[in-house]
């Protein structure tokens, strides 16, 4: 009897080791088969995968094109960058992104579990979506500046016109001392009194206008 029951759990085990390895094969075909089946979808939304990217990839090239006359302004002539040629791109842009964006989930959605040649297939999408999206960063990078740029430009205007203006201030004071250089000898003392009166309130006016335009220059600085 012991002799018998080895021989029947040895037994026992020979069939459940064949059986374990029955199941592997079951389980293997059940993913093989899961694996065509998802190849097999996949191939048939490739086409409108690819159709809905080769439009997006147009818009992304619209977007990158209309940013290229403000990336030359920014090097050749910021201060003719208009107002109305950043607002046409950045809606560009705002389309293109509204659209590249979903589009690369839905690849990278599909592409997921799959194997062989329409992964492939569809990486290479992948690579032309990222290649798209590497245009909208630099156009984006362009807008950002050339904004910058523009609204800088009113303010150094701005700047230029108050440095004029204590250049006026700081002439009109040197001129109130041209006699005192040279020595004219021939003034009264009541000329010389309005002269100094004359020279104490240029340099309190000019000490006005120097002190407001610092405190323009350092505000717009902040801001």
């Amino acid at each position: 009897a012991p002799f018998a029951k080895e021989r029947g759990t040895e037994a026992l085990k020979k069939i459940s080791l064949r059986l374990d390895t029955s199941k592997g094969k079951v389980d293997e075909h059940k993913q093989v088969r899961k694996d065509y089946e998802l190849a097999l979808a996949a191939e048939k939304d490739f086409g409108d995968l690819a159709t809905r990217l080769a439009g997006v990839e147009i818009d992304c090239e619209k977007a990158a094109v209309m940013a290229e006359p403000l990336a030359k302004s920014l090097d050749m002539n910021p201060e003719a960058i208009g107002g109305n040629d950043i607002r046409e791109t950045k809606e560009a842009l705002r389309v293109a992104s509204a659209t590249l964006a979903p589009t690369m989930r839905l690849i990278s959605s599909r592409a997921s579990g799959l194997k062989g040649a329409i992964r492939n297939k569809l990486l290479d999408l992948t690579a032309r979506a990222e290649t798209a999206q590497a245009m909208l960063d630099t156009a984006q990078k362009t807008i950002e500046e050339a904004q910058s740029r523009a609204a800088a430009v009113p303010i150094l205007k701005q700047a230029m016109e108050r440095v004029s203006g204590i250049e006026d201030v700081l002439n009109k004071m040197r001129e109130t001392e041209t006699p005192f250089l040279i020595g004219d000898e021939t003034i009264t003392s009541e000329e010389r009194t309005d002269l100094l009166q004359a020279m104490e309130m240029s340099a309190a006016d000019a000490h006005v206008e120097l002190t407001d335009a610092l405190k323009f220059v350092n505000l717009k600085l902040v801001e």
